[in-house]
């Protein structure tokens, strides 16, 4: 099988306050997508991201730049249930009103994951 299917990851995001002096940062928590092959590769991708740090199950992945397209290969941390962080630089997270549970401020980019399906051992680039 080939081809890709994407995720929206823009809804269901939580404000979480900083601690100890951290920068506030957005979290979403997402099940594992059903039905991977050992060949598939799920992708996070930020679309007009933020000036952000990322990391997905406690995993620091590559730093998201602002204005330059964001694309991690997160199919190895991939768990059952999975935690996703984005802590954007201080400047954007204080401009942001913290909802109880929605979708992610514009400001901080478009979130998705894309599964390419059949695509292992191709060894693309990450972020």
């Amino acid at each position: 099988m080939s081809g890709v299917h994407a995720i929206n990851l823009g809804n269901a995001w939580e404000a979480e306050p900083g601690h100890a002096g951290q920068d506030s940062a957005w979290v979403r928590r997402f099940g594992r997508p059903t039905g991977l092959a050992a060949a598939d590769i799920v992708w996070l991708v930020i679309d007009a991201p933020a000036d952000a740090a990322v990391a997905c199950n406690g995993a620091a992945l590559p730093a998201a730049t602002a204005g330059v397209a964001y694309r991690a290969n997160v199919t190895a941390m991939l768990r059952d249930r999975n935690l996703l962080v984005l802590v954007p630089r201080q400047a954007v997270a204080t401009a942001l009103p913290p909802p109880v549970r929605g979708p992610l401020p514009a400001a901080l980019g478009s979130v998705r994951l894309e599964i390419e399906f059949g695509a292992a051992g191709g060894g693309g680039p990450t972020a």
